[in-house]
């Protein structure tokens, strides 16, 4: 009986957990980065065999699409590329079919254990 209830307990956690919102990813080209997009704005993630770790997030609507139903654009409707890449800051351009093109900087998050994500 303990067994059957366990997994319900742990399935329930993450589901509660989770923020219900609708996300895509992307990998940004030549690159070992991937950006994760939102109705509310975007993450960059670089990936380390099976673990990731958040390099820096914003919270922008150059994905949101009034004419979709997610209302986040699709993966194949943007484009993005890394300008500069150094220890501070990551400078992206990000072209999209909505909104054009756009030139973002973005400071990188420090590393601390709650970063990386399994």
């Amino acid at each position: 009986m303990i067994l059957a209830i366990i997994p319900i307990i742990i399935l329930s956690y993450q589901f509660y957990k989770t923020d219900h919102k609708f996300e895509y990813r992307k990998n940004i080209q030549n690159s070992k980065y991937d950006i994760v997009v939102s109705i509310n704005g975007y993450r960059i993630m670089k990936k380390y065999f099976f673990l990731e770790r958040e390099i820096t997030k914003k919270e922008s609507n150059i994905f949101y699409s009034s004419f979709s139903k997610t209302g986040v654009i699709n993966p194949f409707q943007f484009d993005v590329k890394i300008l500069e890449d150094n220890k501070k800051k990551i400078i992206l351009n990000i072209n999209t079919i909505g909104n054009g093109r756009t030139i973002d900087s973005l400071v990188k998050i420090k590393t601390t254990p709650n970063n990386f994500h399994k």
